[in-house]
């Protein structure tokens, strides 16, 4: 006869291959979602870089300023 320690580790296991497959699933769902809205994404990265773009030469901008403000050279440091 089957021991019960021996039964509820093959539940344990058909519950834990059923449990990935169903993540497996979702992981699929998820990359084809990723896959239709990918030029999206990629818009939505290109404006994040030309944000930081921006940002930078704001910076550099700005390092100007204060430079002439207190008569140091910008490009010495």
């Amino acid at each position: 006869m089957i021991s019960l320690q021996t039964l509820l580790l093959v539940v344990a296991l058909l519950a834990l291959w059923a449990h990935s497959a169903s993540l497996s699933r979702r992981l699929q769902d998820a990359e084809a979602v990723l896959d239709d809205h990918d030029d999206e994404f990629e818009y939505l990265w290109d404006y994040q870089n030309d944000r930081w773009q921006l940002t930078a030469e704001q910076f550099q901008n700005i390092d100007t300023i204060f430079s002439q403000m207190f008569n140091r050279d910008p490009d010495s440091e």
